[in-house]
């Protein structure tokens, strides 16, 4: 099953989301609500509520990124990361929906290409 349909049996529609850059999303003047996650010891998938609206941000701390080695994780780490950025209309929101998706199925790197 392709990507795009698992997400659209998964009644999300991906067409709603929208990618943002790292300078669209720091215009956002406030952030609250956080919640991360820690997906396969690569992937850290942050929801949150901008501007009273949801957003989402993936950060990918890489391939070689080692469970065992998570007690050495810094914020260095983090902050050198590559990341992404989404967000979602406030009435419809498929960016939780997303959110859950992604820490169910693990298939973060999908959803990425899905937005390249």
């Amino acid at each position: 099953m392709l990507f795009k349909d698992c997400f659209m049996f998964a009644n999300i529609d991906i067409n709603q989301i929208k990618k943002l850059t790292q300078k669209e999303f720091d215009q956002f003047y406030e952030l609250e609500g956080w919640s991360s996650t820690l997906i396969n010891s690569r992937w850290v998938l942050e929801l949150m509520t901008r501007d009273d609206a949801p957003a989402l941000m993936i950060s990918d701390l890489g391939e070689d990124a080692d469970f065992m080695d998570m007690s050495e994780f810094c914020v260095d780490t983090y902050n050198r990361s590559q990341k992404y950025y989404f967000t979602c209309d406030s009435e419809n929101d498929v960016i939780s929906k997303v959110y859950l998706h992604l820490v169910q199925h693990w298939d973060v790197q999908e959803f990425l290409e899905v937005f390249a």
